[in-house]
């Protein structure tokens, strides 16, 4: 394929695909932010072992609950609390929480997603790592497992816990986003990070991209902030630094506010990843096409950002090709999703572009002129 023929289809993608995204913009969000259904949440408190920590413990968890109730609408029949001082099936043990993970595996509707936010103790000790819970405490390798029952849903891990770090390559996974509020093993103080994380979904700040909706990368960015900010404050040296793993390769990144993210990398899953899932999809939930036309186009969008990953396994017209018939499917996506919306529209959008016309859009494979 001759140079001016990649550079005309390079251009032709560019527009279709800010097109496509436009689309998704007027009808309810970046496609890559369409989630439909059900947002279930387990907060799981440690034994804390001393008075002091349970007070902590439960302070953070209760303001999490609340942020997340009021900021992000998940209901209460979808938060379930498990506590270290909890009794009976509330306890924090670890069958309750396994238990507690294999209901929504058995019950949700596969385009749900499931978030595990733990704040506690844990421990990291020759390769043994365990999150310290009342009885028997669980092993990294049982809750993999048991987030693996899952399947394909979108899952959410955050370990608010010391030596954190050493947990991410024993529970990274695709489709899986984990947060740590340790970077290693060696970083083995009680982290700051739960409160700062929870206060996040409550702020209008933590909206850094301004299209009113808090991603988890948002929320992550801005509590590691917020925990370096505090130690500097004090005077302290900072002793904990979060990492974010969500490609699938175990290692975990550390990440600022300003730091690019590019496909395929940590933090390009969790850009895309909101808890208001619940929220968003209620306007579609008495239209079944609506919802159907929703799930469809996050499939497409995945597949957009799969493809993006692999572009160097294809030759460059193989690869335009591919990206061409999917950005064609999304925009007639979107189209159809407008014409659900509001039968006496054609679905067609036109946007508003600050670049030059003949100017592709980034991830169209395109070079600046």
């Amino acid at each position: 394929m001759s140079k001016v023929r990649v550079r005309t289809r390079q251009v032709l993608l560019g527009r279709l695909c800010l097109i496509a995204l436009w689309g998704a913009v007027f009808s309810g969000g970046l496609p890559g932010s369409l989630q439909a259904a059900t947002q279930h949440v387990l907060v799981v408190t440690g034994i804390a072992g001393e008075a002091f920590y349970a007070k902590r413990f439960n302070s953070r968890a209760e303001a999490l609950r609340d942020a997340l109730a009021t900021g992000q609408g998940v209901s209460d029949s979808h938060l379930v609390w498990l506590r270290g001082d909890g009794e009976g099936s509330s306890r924090a043990t670890r069958d309750n929480v396994l238990t507690a993970i294999a209901a929504v595996a058995n019950t949700a509707a596969p385009s749900d997603q499931f978030a595990l936010i733990y704040i506690g103790h844990a421990s990291a000790r020759r390769q043994q790592l365990k999150l310290n819970l009342p009885g028997p405490d669980l092993r990294a390798e049982e809750l993999d497992e048991a987030l693996r029952s899952l399947d394909a849903r979108p899952v959410l891990l955050v370990l608010a816990a010391p030596a954190s770090g050493a947990f991410v390559r024993a529970l990274s996974a695709t489709r899986r986003v984990v947060i740590t509020a340790t970077s290693n093993a060696a970083e083995n103080q009680q982290p700051q990070f739960a409160g700062p994380f929870a206060r996040t979904f409550a702020q209008n700040g933590t909206d850094l991209d301004k299209d009113k909706r808090i991603s988890v990368l948002e929320a992550f960015l801005r509590a590691s902030t917020e925990v370096r900010r505090g130690y500097e404050r004090d005077g302290l040296i900072v002793v904990e630094h979060a990492l974010l793993d969500d490609n699938g390769d175990g290692k975990g990144t550390r990440l600022a506010i300003g730091d690019e993210i590019l496909p395929g990398a940590d933090g390009d899953v969790a850009r895309r990843f909101f808890l208001d899932v619940s929220r968003e999809s209620a306007a579609d939930g008495d239209a079944p096409e609506r919802l159907r036309l929703r799930l469809e186009a996050r499939d497409l969008v995945d597949r957009i950002e799969e493809l993006k990953r692999e572009k160097t396994k294809y030759f460059e017209g193989d690869y335009l090709a591919r990206l061409e018939d999917l950005l064609v499917q999304l925009a007639l996506n979107r189209r159809a999703y407008r014409k659900d919306l509001d039968p006496g529209q054609d679905g067609v959008t036109t946007p508003v572009r600050n670049s030059r016309p003949d100017e592709p859009v980034d991830g169209a494979g395109g070079e600046r002129s």
